[in-house]
């Protein structure tokens, strides 16, 4: 699974899974310090998994982007938060659960595989954040999110 952005200022294509554990990690971390209409735009390419295509606040996700990047890039890997939804997906526990809450992973749990070899949040998806700032910063009005 992976998602498409696409703006006046360029496009970018990621796997599902790092976007979705950015968005859990903004979520988790910065719990409070985002506009609303920031966590909306960060919670809303998820609805673009096997559905139509989804338009978002460009400037708004930009905002909630550079709060990303100063605050949890920075931390280290031990700090990797997940929602209970993101790890039903990746561990194929069916139904999935309605709401998306949010914890840090303990040693003993199994991490992403995404996430090996990485000391820090930026090493699993710092490349993400910077190349979807690149592309909503200065953008249009919109960003278009599609499922590929």
């Amino acid at each position: 699974m992976s998602l498409s952005f696409t703006s006046e200022r360029g496009a970018i294509e990621c796997r599902w899974i790092e976007y979705a554990l950015l968005r859990d990690n903004a979520q988790h971390h910065l719990e409070g310090a985002l506009s609303e209409s920031g966590l909306e735009a960060l919670h809303a390419p998820a609805t673009a998994l096997g559905g139509a295509p989804v338009r978002l606040d460009a400037r708004a996700l930009a905002e909630a982007l550079r709060e990303v990047e100063r605050v949890v890039l920075p931390m280290p890997i031990e700090r990797l938060a997940i929602s209970d939804r993101t790890r039903a997906v990746l561990f194929r526990r069916w139904p999935l659960p309605a709401v998306g809450t949010t914890r840090e992973l303990v040693e003993a749990e199994s991490r992403p595989a995404v996430t090996r070899g990485a000391r820090t949040l930026d090493e699993v998806f710092g490349a993400l954040v910077r190349g979807l700032r690149a592309i909503s910063e200065r953008a249009g009005a919109e960003l278009e999110v599609r499922d590929l």
